[in-house]
């Protein structure tokens, strides 16, 4: 899931920031930086967790939410999906369209 992210998030910035995607990218940028904070709190026990890191991240969580809640219908924002959550079926179905391989 990290590594599809990763590459949404390098495509838009490849593809000259594009304004229509500035919300996916903010998506899984997010979800990216959530990912290593859940992973920083399960197993940094040298992290003092403070009140205002655990709001700032929600925070970080409810505005991702927001973004996806008025993208979630277009194109992108499906394909974006497919790819996190059945990688192998989104290759499947990019090939069928002809398609490139992400690199």
């Amino acid at each position: 899931m990290k590594a599809v992210c990763d590459e949404y998030v390098k495509n838009f910035y490849r593809a000259g920031k594009p304004q229509s995607g500035e919300r996916l990218k903010n998506v899984a940028q997010t979800f990216t930086i959530l990912r290593q904070s859940r992973h920083t709190a399960d197993y940094d026990v040298s992290f003092n967790w403070l009140r205002t890191n655990a709001i700032g991240q929600v925070d970080l969580a409810s505005s991702a939410f927001d973004d996806w809640r008025a993208i979630c219908m277009q194109e992108e924002a499906q394909d974006f999906l497919l790819n996190l959550l059945f990688p192998k079926a989104a290759d499947i179905l990019k090939s069928s369209k002809g398609e490139a391989e992400p690199s």
